[in-house]
């Protein structure tokens, strides 16, 4: 189970916070602002795969923020998870 060392109001309005998921980790989320404490370590990774002809390799992000762009594969270790 997660520690509840945790915020228990927003730090931006104050508002309760109600406890979620999302990409099925664990979250905190403000109902009234829409502010999300992410539980995921600071640790993350990204790589630049570079093909012999000299092309790179891009990803297509799924998820919000910016969603459909091209981005660098890269990552974050979620809570819990082993590296």
């Amino acid at each position: 189970m997660i520690n509840k060392l945790l915020f228990k109001y927003c730090p931006y309005c104050a508002a309760p916070l109600k406890d979620g998921t999302e990409n099925r980790s664990f979250i905190q989320i403000c109902p009234n602002c829409g502010w999300i404490h992410y539980f995921n370590p600071v640790p993350s990774s990204a790589i630049l795969p570079v093909l012999p002809d000299g092309q790179i390799v891009l990803i297509r992000r799924q998820n919000e923020p910016f969603a459909g762009k091209w981005a660098i594969p890269s990552g974050f270790v979620e809570y819990g998870e082993n590296p």
